[in-house]
């Protein structure tokens, strides 16, 4: 039974490295790639550098949770609510291995409300849970700072805080499309899990030259 080479886990679209042929082949190929992507990322997009001792366990938590190697770098964003509350919004690139060869850029991202809960990768792109901790926020707020929030104030909320989360998700396409990496599209499924994709990159160089 075979298996799809490439899965996503919160990016829609894939941005594929490939393997070295066999004559120019260097088995440090993906480390050359992760290094590649975060300068690429740091000095172009705006993304702060996460390597050194400091960040080293963070990232191996994000990479065993997310099972896939992490792009040390990542980009945030905060923003005040009108409680004065700090929102804040993280994401870190990530290369997840092909299962056959080569390999996918993903991302994990974390949001975190003034109250240090936190939702992270596929939580913050599910406007149910956003909700629930916009809600559990505004209990917070009723409760131990005695303010009154309204259904309208959470609902200004909710749409801030998924504004919030869109802009750092931008930045990560706007910086896949300028990465290097080109794009493919998962064309099928066989019934035996085998998978085929189309080089849409390779497409658009070919049109541009005709």
């Amino acid at each position: 039974m075979a298996t799809r080479n490439f899965w996503l886990r919160n990016a829609d679209r894939y941005f594929v490295a490939t393997e070295p042929d066999e004559e120019e082949y260097n088995e440090f190929w993906f480390d050359d790639t992760l290094d590649d992507l975060s300068e690429t990322a740091t000095n172009c997009f705006g993304f702060s550098s996460m390597y050194g001792f400091a960040y080293k366990n963070y990232l191996r938590g994000v990479e065993t949770r997310n099972d896939a190697r992490a792009v040390p770098c990542s980009y945030e964003q905060s923003q005040d609510d009108i409680w004065e509350g700090d929102w804040t919004c993280e994401l870190i690139p990530l290369v997840r291995p092909g299962y056959y060869s080569g390999g996918v850029l993903d991302f994990s991202i974390k949001v975190v409300s003034p109250t240090g809960e936190e939702l992270t990768d596929s939580d913050v792109l599910n406007g149910n849970c956003i909700e629930d901790l916009v809600h559990n926020y505004a209990e917070y707020l009723t409760n131990y700072e005695g303010e009154e929030v309204t259904e309208g104030q959470q609902m200004t909320l909710f749409e801030n805080v998924r504004g919030l989360i869109e802009q750092v998700t931008n930045k990560f396409y706007e910086f896949a499309e300028q990465s290097g990496l080109d794009e493919y599209a998962l064309k099928g499924v066989f019934s035996n899990g085998e998978d085929v994709y189309v080089n849409l990159s390779e497409i658009k160089r070919k049109a541009e030259k005709e």
